[in-house]
Protein backbone atom coordinates (compact mmCIF):
# COMPACT_ATOMS: atom_id res chain seq x y z
CA UNK A 1 0.00 0.00 0.00
CA UNK A 2 1.39 3.51 -0.55
CA UNK A 3 0.67 6.56 1.49
CA UNK A 4 -2.51 6.49 3.59
CA UNK A 5 -3.89 9.45 5.47
CA UNK A 6 -6.23 8.04 8.72
CA UNK A 7 -8.66 10.96 10.26
CA UNK A 8 -10.02 9.76 13.60
CA UNK A 9 -13.33 10.20 14.09
CA UNK A 10 -15.61 10.95 16.67
CA UNK A 11 -17.05 8.01 19.12
CA UNK A 12 -20.12 5.66 17.56
CA UNK A 13 -18.41 6.44 14.25
CA UNK A 14 -16.55 4.32 11.70
CA UNK A 15 -15.12 3.90 8.58
CA UNK A 16 -16.16 0.88 6.15
CA UNK A 17 -13.22 -0.53 5.45
CA UNK A 18 -10.11 -1.26 8.10
CA UNK A 19 -6.26 -1.23 6.56
CA UNK A 20 -6.61 -4.65 6.73
CA UNK A 21 -9.56 -5.37 4.74
CA UNK A 22 -8.04 -3.06 2.14
CA UNK A 23 -5.11 -4.85 1.71
CA UNK A 24 -6.97 -8.12 1.47
CA UNK A 25 -8.53 -6.34 -1.14
CA UNK A 26 -5.42 -5.32 -2.83
CA UNK A 27 -4.12 -8.74 -2.84
CA UNK A 28 -7.44 -10.28 -4.24
CA UNK A 29 -7.36 -7.43 -6.72
CA UNK A 30 -3.54 -7.77 -7.83
CA UNK A 31 -2.66 -4.10 -7.05
CA UNK A 32 -1.17 -1.79 -4.60
CA UNK A 33 -3.59 1.66 -3.92
CA UNK A 34 -0.71 4.60 -4.19
CA UNK A 35 -2.74 6.49 -1.68
CA UNK A 36 -5.67 5.36 0.39
CA UNK A 37 -7.68 8.84 2.48
CA UNK A 38 -9.93 8.16 5.55
CA UNK A 39 -11.93 11.62 5.09
CA UNK A 40 -13.54 13.09 8.08
CA UNK A 41 -17.22 12.43 9.06
CA UNK A 42 -19.58 11.90 5.65
CA UNK A 43 -22.85 10.98 7.31
CA UNK A 44 -24.25 11.82 10.77
CA UNK A 45 -28.01 10.03 10.19
CA UNK A 46 -29.19 7.55 12.48
CA UNK A 47 -30.40 3.56 11.27
CA UNK A 48 -34.29 4.69 10.92
CA UNK A 49 -36.26 1.21 11.52
CA UNK A 50 -39.28 2.61 10.60
CA UNK A 51 -38.50 4.29 7.37
CA UNK A 52 -38.62 2.20 3.79
CA UNK A 53 -34.82 3.35 3.47
CA UNK A 54 -33.60 2.19 6.88
CA UNK A 55 -30.39 3.84 6.27
CA UNK A 56 -27.99 4.80 3.58
CA UNK A 57 -24.47 6.20 3.21
CA UNK A 58 -21.65 5.91 0.20
CA UNK A 59 -19.00 3.51 1.44
CA UNK A 60 -15.89 4.75 -0.26
CA UNK A 61 -14.55 5.97 -3.91
CA UNK A 62 -11.77 4.76 -5.87
CA UNK A 63 -10.29 7.24 -8.44
CA UNK A 64 -8.02 6.33 -11.44
CA UNK A 65 -5.24 7.98 -13.22
CA UNK A 66 -3.38 6.62 -16.14
CA UNK A 67 0.13 7.98 -16.27
CA UNK A 68 1.16 6.87 -19.87
CA UNK A 69 0.82 2.99 -19.76
CA UNK A 70 0.62 2.89 -15.90
CA UNK A 71 -2.55 3.44 -13.73
CA UNK A 72 -2.54 4.26 -10.37
CA UNK A 73 -5.81 4.24 -8.14
CA UNK A 74 -6.49 5.92 -4.83
CA UNK A 75 -8.98 4.70 -1.96
CA UNK A 76 -10.89 7.39 -0.27
CA UNK A 77 -13.54 6.68 2.44
CA UNK A 78 -15.36 9.19 4.78
CA UNK A 79 -16.79 8.16 8.56
CA UNK A 80 -20.10 7.07 9.45
CA UNK A 81 -22.23 6.47 12.21
CA UNK A 82 -21.78 3.04 13.34
CA UNK A 83 -25.48 1.37 13.68
CA UNK A 84 -25.74 2.76 9.68
CA UNK A 85 -24.42 -0.82 8.62
CA UNK A 86 -25.91 -3.06 11.64
CA UNK A 87 -23.50 -6.49 11.81
CA UNK A 88 -25.66 -8.84 10.19
CA UNK A 89 -25.25 -7.14 6.44
CA UNK A 90 -21.57 -7.05 6.75
CA UNK A 91 -19.53 -9.86 6.26
CA UNK A 92 -21.83 -10.51 3.05
CA UNK A 93 -21.52 -6.56 1.83
CA UNK A 94 -17.77 -6.58 2.14
CA UNK A 95 -17.67 -9.60 -0.14
CA UNK A 96 -19.39 -8.30 -2.60
CA UNK A 97 -17.21 -5.28 -2.27
CA UNK A 98 -13.69 -7.36 -2.46
CA UNK A 99 -15.27 -9.10 -6.08
CA UNK A 100 -16.66 -5.74 -7.52
CA UNK A 101 -13.51 -3.98 -6.96
CA UNK A 102 -11.31 -7.35 -7.91
CA UNK A 103 -13.67 -6.83 -11.35
CA UNK A 104 -13.95 -2.85 -12.03
CA UNK A 105 -10.06 -2.94 -11.64
CA UNK A 106 -9.50 -5.76 -14.01
CA UNK A 107 -11.81 -4.17 -16.44
CA UNK A 108 -9.87 -0.53 -16.59
CA UNK A 109 -6.53 -2.75 -16.62
CA UNK A 110 -7.77 -5.17 -19.59
CA UNK A 111 -10.13 -4.75 -21.37
CA UNK A 112 -10.80 -2.82 -25.11
CA UNK A 113 -13.94 -1.18 -23.62
CA UNK A 114 -11.84 0.87 -21.16
CA UNK A 115 -8.93 1.71 -23.99
CA UNK A 116 -10.51 5.37 -23.54
CA UNK A 117 -10.20 5.79 -20.01
CA UNK A 118 -8.00 8.33 -18.33
CA UNK A 119 -9.66 9.23 -14.95
CA UNK A 120 -11.56 6.59 -14.12
CA UNK A 121 -14.33 6.50 -10.59
CA UNK A 122 -15.94 4.14 -8.87
CA UNK A 123 -18.65 5.02 -5.91
CA UNK A 124 -20.03 2.67 -3.84
CA UNK A 125 -23.41 3.20 -2.02
CA UNK A 126 -24.43 0.95 0.85
CA UNK A 127 -27.81 1.17 1.82
CA UNK A 128 -30.34 -1.46 3.58
CA UNK A 129 -33.90 -1.34 2.16
CA UNK A 130 -36.98 -3.22 4.09
CA UNK A 131 -34.01 -5.43 6.39
CA UNK A 132 -32.30 -6.01 2.98
CA UNK A 133 -28.92 -5.24 2.34
CA UNK A 134 -28.27 -3.20 -1.11
CA UNK A 135 -24.59 -2.44 -2.58
CA UNK A 136 -25.09 0.58 -5.73
CA UNK A 137 -22.20 1.31 -7.87
CA UNK A 138 -21.73 4.31 -10.13
CA UNK A 139 -18.73 4.37 -12.33
CA UNK A 140 -17.37 7.19 -14.48
CA UNK A 141 -14.95 7.32 -17.19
Amino acid sequence: MGKYNIKKLPKGFRFLLSLKEIKEIENHADLKFTNVTYGSLANSKIFNDESFFQSSFRGFSIQGLKKGSIWEFSLLQKGFRDELLPEIYEIDIKKMIKEKVKDYLSKVYYSKETDCYNNPQLWCLISIIQNKADVSWTESK
